[in-house]
């Protein structure tokens, strides 16, 4: 989806990376794993997974 959007139909060819992951949407929509792995399914090249304390830096 991400990767055919981005770099088919938009001839995007740089590193896809996820915004945080940690944040409450993506948190409530299953585990780390599982929302870094449908991220990754979907055509991103790397999921962020910031702590908050990492977001705060």
């Amino acid at each position: 989806m991400v990767g055919d959007l981005l770099r088919r139909q938009l001839g995007y060819r740089g590193l896809i990376i996820t915004d945080s992951l940690w944040m409450a949407p993506a948190r409530a929509a299953g585990t780390s794993a599982e929302v870094a792995m449908r991220a990754l399914r979907a055509g991103d090249d790397a999921a962020a997974l910031l702590t908050k304390a990492a977001q705060q830096a």
